[in-house]
């Protein structure tokens, strides 16, 4: 088993969401070709993140890290 991790003193705590779809790409796409992939954040979620990058982390994680996971998903879809 391998755990991803999302960035959580730079990408967490800011507001732009296309960063934190892009550090998700990122990080799906290292980490989980060939199974065995839990994503996650890097560490705990702490008060000062932000929480729309929060929600945003995890519901898009949810629509691209389906398996098969498929490169690029984002600009396809």
């Amino acid at each position: 088993m391998l755990a991803g991790n999302v960035d959580t003193t730079h990408i967490l705590c800011q507001e732009d969401l296309t960063l934190v779809r892009e550090e998700v790409e990122r990080t799906i796409h290292q980490g989980a070709p060939g199974g065995g992939f839990l994503f996650s954040s890097s560490n705990s979620l702490y008060p000062g993140h932000n929480i729309q990058s929060i929600t945003e982390m995890y519901r898009y994680a949810r629509e691209i890290g389906k398996y098969p996971i498929v490169e690029n998903r984002r600009k396809q879809g």
